[in-house]
């Protein structure tokens, strides 16, 4: 082929001509609302905030209370904390509820209350005239005076128990009876009050004629006592009987969990167990706890295993031990009664 040829072959391409495009599918340029633009700005200040240059790869900072926590964990896991304290007070509910659905019922509840002076109250009278000051009018403890007798309740309220529970197996011992000194209170709880003063509840059994007789003396005996022991107001048997009526129900055990955490599900709850930080603010008998196989340890675990039965999280490693523990507190509880 000459070289004339081969140039005239080439004038059928066009060098000079444009590349051809190529057709495809558009460009997707996503769109977002305000809600969502705003969502993702919180997100990125929450990382901000809980991941700051000054913390570790391998940590991070609570979102709850600014505790630096592992990064692969949720929260601090301390019952004050803003992120754990509702979790933790349905963790208590549930353990009290097993607990008594365990024995049966049914239960007798006592307040406990510390005193009051006139000289106590932050309150000048001027938003309830002609009425004297009570926690029941808004008005609250000097913050002095409520730190000194909190700080001190725990210490009376023990005195005031043994107190009781001393004369109380005395006259059952006169009487006749015998009955083993732990299986005598079920529950205990300590709750703050709108005054700012700290108060207890004791949760008793009352269905066998031996839970009657000891919940008569031992009652009569703290309202009899509390004063001795600078303390307030205290259920007599008879006002606790009146109590009994109104919970009286199939599910009773469930109607006085819940009534004895409705005091830690308020705003201020959070504030008050850091204030309480290493002490005990509930109290469930030895016996009916190993009875009933209810604890906060086991309560939490239940609530892992809930969860990644639902997919929300991936199936924790638990021992086989505590794996059938588990399994029996989310089942139910099995009758017992006190030794």
């Amino acid at each position: 082929m000459s070289r004339d040829d081969a140039l005239a072959q080439l004038r059928l391409f066009p060098l000079d001509a444009p590349a051809r495009s190529r057709r495809g599918r558009p460009r997707v340029i996503p769109t977002y609302t305000a809600e969502q633009r705003a969502a993702f700005q919180r997100t990125e200040e929450v990382i901000a905030q809980i991941r700051p240059e000054s913390v570790g790869g391998d940590r991070k900072l609570c979102a709850g209370c600014g505790r630096i926590i592992q990064r692969e964990r949720r929260n601090c896991g301390r019952r004050w904390c803003p992120l754990v304290n509702g979790v933790w007070s349905r963790d208590r509910e549930a353990v009290i509820r097993r607990a008594l659905e365990t024995h049966g019922g049914p239960f007798l509840v006592i307040a406990v209350t510390q005193g009051h002076r006139e000289s106590w109250w932050d309150c000048d009278g001027s938003g309830h005239r002609g009425h004297p000051c009570s926690g029941l009018r808004g008005c609250k403890v000097k913050a002095g005076v409520a730190e000194r007798e909190n700080e001190a309740f725990p210490t009376r309220r023990r005195a005031l128990i043994n107190d009781a529970r001393t004369h109380a197996l005395r006259a059952m011992r006169r009487a006749g009876y015998g009955v083993d000194p732990s299986a005598c209170l079920l529950v205990q709880t300590l709750e703050p009050q709108r005054r700012g003063l700290d108060h207890a509840h004791l949760v008793l059994g009352h269905s066998t004629k031996l839970e009657k007789a000891f919940a008569r003396f031992f009652v009569n005996a703290l309202a009899r006592k509390s004063a001795a022991h600078s303390l307030g107001f205290v259920d007599r048997y008879s006002h606790a009987l009146w109590k009994q009526r109104q919970y009286q129900s199939p599910e009773q055990a469930g109607r006085v969990a819940r009534y004895l955490s409705k005091y830690l599900s308020k705003e201020a709850a959070s504030d008050w167990l850091r204030a309480k930080t290493g002490q005990r603010v509930f109290y469930v008998a030895p016996w009916l706890g190993r009875a009933a196989g209810a604890s906060m340890r086991l309560a939490g675990l239940a609530r892992i295993v809930w969860a990644a039965n639902r997919g929300y999280i991936r199936w924790p490693q638990i021992e086989d031990g505590d794996r059938e523990a588990v399994g029996a507190f989310m089942r139910g509880p099995a009758p017992a009664r006190a030794p």
